[in-house]
């Protein structure tokens, strides 16, 4: 590890610079230390680990840091394989994957491993589909637009009346003011569900 070194000049306080105390006194220190190198770190995940979510998911995605500040590589893998990605000389940031082919009932880990050229971490996460036989589940973690889409996989998408998207606890949430804040029009009728 390389160490740093720093050199600090101390001078009295004001009085003595106005003659009031007191000959200007200045005292030079070499002082050393050196910084503890850490690996990236991986936050923010969606899905969050364990959480259940629906056929329809797209794509999973993390925030990827470095307390250095070092440019990273990193690689996802899935298993069962849904797909993955491989990226050198990034920065902090959030990245996304694309996946497909996710089918109900199944738990599915993903893998992202990250290094700073000299650190590695090694973080594995996961997410079910499971059968639950949801009518409608809805995340409210679209983050952008006017759809709620329905997680359940039964199409039962919703539109966002009078809200806005806002930064959530993690990725993006609906805020609701409540004054008549609504997700109406689901796309299918819940009425016709004995």
């Amino acid at each position: 590890m390389p160490e740093l070194e720093r050199t600090f000049f101390m001078i009295k306080p004001d009085g003595v610079q106005r003659g009031l105390i007191g000959n200007i006194m200045s005292t030079e220190n070499t002082y050393r230390f050196s910084t503890i190198q850490e690996a990236p770190i991986v936050l923010y995940t969606s899905p969050t680990d364990g959480e259940v979510v629906g056929t329809e998911i797209s794509q999973i995605s993390f925030t990827l840091n470095d307390p250095q500040g070092d440019l990273m590589d990193y690689t996802v893998e899935t298993s069962p394989d849904i797909g993955g990605k491989s990226e050198s000389n990034v920065s902090d940031g959030t990245y996304h994957v694309p996946v497909s082919g996710i089918v109900k009932d199944t738990w599915y880990y993903w893998y992202v491993n990250a290094t700073d050229g000299t650190h590695w971490s090694y973080n594995k996460f996961s997410f079910n589909t499971g059968n639950y036989n949801f009518l409608a589940y809805w995340n409210f973690n679209e983050g952008t637009g006017y759809t709620l889409h329905d997680s359940s996989g039964n199409g039962y998408d919703g539109s966002i009346m009078q809200s806005k998207w806002v930064s959530g606890y993690i990725g993006k949430a609906i805020k609701f003011s409540g004054d008549a804040d609504i997700v109406e029009r689901i796309s299918k009728s819940l009425d016709n569900m004995g």
